[in-house]
C-alpha cells in the first residue's frame, strides 16, 4: 500500500534528504520518495500478514511517520484526505503569506539599507536598529529558528539551520558590540541580520511564485473536472459532486461545459474538444453510442452520457496519477544531487569555523573574522542545488502533457541524448492502424466463425473482421476456450456439441509451425497482411483474410527527422516479410525484419544494447510491451484506458507518429537543463563561497545573491519551454501540438 503525505515548509536539499531519512528508519516502510518541489513525501507500507492485523499496523506506521516528521518542524497531513482544491488553495495561500512576510521584513529592513545606498540617509540610532531587527527577527525569523531547532536536536544540517546561525550571530554580536560600546561610534551589524531574513523571504516569495508557475500545467489538468455535476434521475436532475458519480448514472453536460468523467454517449450528438488529453486540435463529432473522456469540452449542444469509469478510474485520473509518479521517481542526477546535498551544508558549517577562527587567529581581527564567517553560512543555502532537478522536470512533464504524451520514467531524460536506435512495430505506429479487410476466401460460415474468435479482441485486424461481419450481418457463433498467442494469433472453439470446431486464425508463419500449409496460390508481393483461418480437428486451413493498413503521411517526414538527428532506423514487425519489405522501401528504411514475434523483437534490442547501442522503442504497448520494456526507451502508442498498465518508459495519446520526435527533443531539451541548473547552482557556491571568506562579499550582498540563486535556478526551468519549441522548429515541426485554449486557460463553464 502507499501511502502519500503533504509536508508545509520543506525549503531545500537538506530538508529532503533529512525527511528521506527520517521515513527509512521506520520499520515497515519502504520505497520512500519526497519531492521539494510538490512538497511532497510518498512511500509503501508492508501488507504481509492477515488483513485485519495489516490494516492496524499501517495505520500505527503512518501515524508513526506523521508524528517523526512533525517533531522535525513541519506540518504533516495525509494526501488522500486534502482535496485537490484544497491543495491549490494551501499553494495560492502560501504564496500570498510569503509575500507579506516579505513585504514586512523588506519595510522594516529598508530605513537601515538605505544609509549603504545613500550618504544623506542617516544611520537609525542603535537603540532604533535593534528595535527593527528585533520585529524582522519576530515576524520572520521565528518560524526558521523553530525548523532549524528541531533539526539539530536530530542532527540534521539544512537551510534553516543555516540561515537562523547566520542571523542569530549577526544579532548577537551587535548587541554585545553596542553594549560594550555604548556611548561610542562602533559599525554594528542588525542590518545584516534584517536583511539575510528579509532576502532570504523575498527568494522564498518569488520561489513560491516561480514554483507554482513551474507546475502550471499539470495543476490545469487537475481543473479540468467539475466538481460540481448535473445527473438525470427519474425525479429529474440533480446536482452532485463529482466524487458522488458512479458507474451507470447519467450525466448531463451542456455545451461549452466539460465532461466529468468517462462515458458513453447515451443521448444527443455534438462536437467535442479533447485537446486536453490527446493534443489533437481537431473537435470530433460524437453521437449515441461513441465513448468520451472526462476533461473533454462540449462546443456546440447538450449530451448525456452514461458513466463507465468513477472519477478516480478514467482517463484524466490516470494521466495525472502517471505525473505524479512521475515526479516521484529520482534519476541519477537527483540522486547524486541528494548524495552532495547530504554533506553539503556540514562542509558550510566547517568552512565557516574555519575562516572565523583562522582570520581571528592570525590577525586579531576576530570581528571581521566572525562577519565573514556569517557570510559565508548565507551565501552558501543549498536551496538553488535543491531545485535544480525538480524544477526542470515539473516544467518538462508539464510540456510533455500539452503534447498528448505522459512520461512515466524521468530517466528517459538520460537516455535520450545517448540514443543510436528507433526500432518500429508496423501495425497503428508508422500505418494507420484501421486495416480494411480487403479480400477473402472464406465462405460465411467460416467467416462468422472466424469473426467469433475475435469478438473479445481490440486488435486492429480484428476490429475489420468484426465491421466486415456486422456489414454483411452475419450471425456469430458462440466462442469460448479463446486463447491468445502472443506474435501469431488467436484460436479457440467455436459452436456446440458436434458441431463444434477448433479453430485458430492467424499468420502463415503459425500455420506452417502447426504443420498446415495454404493450398491457394497467392500473391506474395500483393499489398496487405494475411492471415489464415484453420480447422484444427480437421488439420487443413479454410482460406485465407488479407487485411491492408494504409501509412500514415507523417510517417516518412518522421524516419527523415530521426535521421537528420542521427538516429538509425528498424522496423520490426510480425506481419510477413513481403509486406514488412513493401513498407520498408516507401519510408526508406535500411534495416527490417519480419514475422517477428515478441520475443524475437526482445533479442534484436538486446543484440543492439549488447554493441554498446541505446535503442528507442515504438509500439502498441500490448503486443510489444516485452520489447518496450527492454528498450532503453520505450515509446507506447496507446489508448487512454491502458496507461497505468504500461511497460513503456512514455505514453502517446494521439496517433502521430512525430510524437517520437517531439519525445526524443523534449527529453534532450531537458537534459541539456538539468545540467545547466546544476552547473549554476554548483558553479554560484565555488564562487561565492571564497568570495566571502575573503571578505569580498558582506553579508547583505551574500543573502541577495543567495536569494537570486534560487529565483535564477527556477526561471532557468521555466525558459525550458522555449528550448523546446525551438528545437521543435528547427526539426520542422510545429512546435507544441494546438492544444485549444480552454485547455490550459481554464475558461468556460462547469469549472
Amino acid at each position: 500500500m502507499e501511502q502519500r503525505l503533504l509536508l508545509n515548509e520543506m525549503k531545500c536539499a537538506g530538508c529532503v534528504n533529512k525527511v528521506d531519512s527520517t521515513l527509512r528508519k521506520i520499520d515497515g516502510i519502504q520505497n520512500v520518495r519526497v519531492n521539494l518541489l510538490t512538497q511532497e513525501a510518498r512511500f509503501d507500507l508492508e501488507d504481509d500478514g492477515k488483513p485485519d492485523q495489516v490494516r492496524q499496523r499501517q495505520e500505527l506506521l503512518t501515524t508513526q511517520a506523521i508524528s517523526q516528521l512533525e517533531s522535525l518542524g513541519y506540518k504533516v497531513q495525509l494526501k488522500s484526505e486534502v482535496k485537490a482544491s484544497t491543495v491549490r488553495e494551501l499553494a495560492d495561500a502560501r504564496v500570498r503569506d510569503e509575500k507579506w512576510r516579505a513585504i514586512f521584513a523588506l519595510a522594516l529592513t529598508l530605513p537601515m539599507l538605505l544609509p549603504m545606498l545613500w550618504s544623506v540617509w542617516p544611520m537609525p540610532s542603535p537603540e532604533v536598529q535593534l528595535l527593527l531587527t528585533g520585529l524582522v527577527m519576530l515576524g520572520v525569523g521565528t518560524s526558521f529558528a523553530k525548523r532549524a531547532l528541531a533539526n539539530l536536536r536530530h542532527l540534521s544540517f539544512t537551510m534553516d539551520v543555516l540561515v537562523f546561525l547566520g542571523t542569530t550571530t549577526a544579532f548577537a554580536y551587535s548587541v554585545y558590540r553596542w553594549q560594550i560600546h555604548r556611548g561610542h561610534h562602533t559599525h554594528l551589524f542588525f542590518e545584516s541580520a534584517a536583511a539575510i531574513l528579509a532576502f532570504v523571504q523575498l527568494g522564498k516569495w518569488m520561489e513560491a511564485v516561480a514554483k507554482r508557475r513551474a507546475g502550471s500545467a499539470l495543476e490545469s489538468l487537475k481543473r479540468l473536472q467539475p466538481e460540481i455535476v448535473r445527473v438525470k434521475t427519474p425525479k429529474g436532475v440533480i446536482e452532485r459532486t463529482l466524487e458522488a458519480l458512479q458507474p451507470g448514472h447519467l450525466l448531463v453536460t451542456r455545451s461549452g461545459e466539460r465532461i466529468a468523467c468517462d462515458g458513453v454517449i447515451a443521448e444527443g450528438a455534438a462536437s467535442i474538444d479533447e485537446s486536453s488529453m490527446t493534443g489533437e486540435s481537431a473537435p470530433r463529432w460524437v453521437t449515441a453510442g461513441d465513448a468520451v473522456y472526462g476533461g473533454a469540452l462540449v462546443l456546440d449542444s447538450e449530451i448525456i452520457t452514461r458513466v463507465s469509469h468513477a472519477a478516480d478510474r478514467g482517463l484524466l485520473a490516470q494521466m495525472l496519477e502517471a505525473l505524479e509518479n512521475a515526479q516521484a521517481k529520482k534519476d541519477k542526477i537527483a540522486r547524486l544531487v541528494d548524495r552532495w546535498s547530504a554533506v553539503f551544508v556540514p562542509l558550510i558549517l566547517g568552512i565557516s569555523a574555519l575562516v572565523a577562527i583562522g582570520y581571528g587567529a592570525v590577525t586579531g581581527d576576530w570581528s571581521e573574522g566572525l562577519i565573514r564567517a556569517i557570510a559565508i553560512l548565507v551565501i552558501a543555502c543549498p536551496c538553488a542545488l535543491g531545485l535544480a532537478t525538480p524544477t526542470a522536470v515539473m516544467v518538462a512533464l508539464g510540456e510533455a502533457a500539452k503534447r498528448g504524451f505522459i512520461i512515466r520514467d524521468p530517466g528517459i531524460f538520460e537516455v535520450a541524448p545517448r540514443l543510436h536506435r528507433a526500432a518500429f512495430d508496423k501495425t497503428g505506429t508508422l500505418t494507420r492502424g484501421e486495416p480494411t479487410l480487403r479480400e477473402f476466401s472464406l465462405n460465411e460460415v467460416d467467416l462468422a466463425a472466424a469473426a467469433a474468435l475475435q469478438t473479445s479482441s481490440t486488435h486492429p485486424l480484428a476490429l475489420s473482421l468484426l465491421a466486415e461481419a456486422k456489414n454483411q450481418q452475419l450471425q456469430l457463433p458462440t466462442a469460448d476456450e479463446v486463447r491468445v498467442v502472443a506474435g501469431s494469433g488467436i484460436q479457440g472453439r467455436v459452436g456446440h456439441g458436434s458441431t463444434a470446431r477448433h479453430l485458430a486464425l492467424g499468420s502463415e508463419r503459425w500455420m506452417q509451425e502447426m504443420g498446415l500449409h495454404p493450398s491457394e496460390n497467392l500473391d506474395a508481393s500483393a499489398a496487405g497482411t494475411l492471415s489464415f483461418l484453420a480447422d484444427l480437428g480437421a488439420k487443413r486451413i479454410l482460406g485465407h483474410l488479407r487485411f491492408v493498413d494504409e501509412l500514415r503521411p507523417e510517417s516518412a517526414e518522421l524516419i527523415d527527422a530521426l535521421r537528420a538527428q542521427g538516429v538509425k532506423v528498424a522496423l520490426l514487425s510480425g506481419d510477413r516479410h513481403a509486406e514488412v519489405a513493401r513498407i520498408a522501401r516507401e519510408l526508406k528504411i535500411d534495416e527490417a525484419h519480419g514475422e517477428m514475434r515478441p520475443q524475437d523483437k526482445v533479442a534484436w534490442i538486446q543484440a543492439a544494447q549488447a554493441r554498446g547501442e541505446h535503442v528507442a522503442m515504438l509500439g502498441d504497448g500490448i503486443n510489444d510491451s516485452a520489447a518496450l520494456a527492454q528498450a532503453d526507451l520505450g515509446v507506447a502508442v496507446s489508448s487512454a484506458t491502458e496507461i497505468a498498465g504500461q511497460a513503456a518508459a512514455v505514453v502517446l495519446l494521439n496517433p502521430d507518429p512525430r510524437s517520437l520526435l517531439r519525445v526524443i527533443l523534449l527529453a534532450r531539451a531537458t537534459h541539456r537543463k538539468l545540467w545547466q541548473n546544476l552547473a549554476w547552482a554548483f558553479g554560484y557556491n565555488l564562487i561565492a563561497v571564497p568570495m566571502a571568506a575573503t571578505g569580498q562579499l558582506t553579508p547583505t550582498l551574500a543573502t541577495f545573491a543567495m536569494g537570486f540563486s534560487s529565483v535564477s535556478v527556477v526561471v532557468s526551468s521555466l525558459l525550458l519551454i522555449l528550448s523546446v519549441r525551438r528545437a521543435e522548429a528547427k526539426a520542422g515541426l510545429s512546435g507544441e501540438t494546438q492544444v485549444a485554449k480552454s485547455a490550459f486557460a481554464i475558461a468556460g463553464g462547469g469549472q
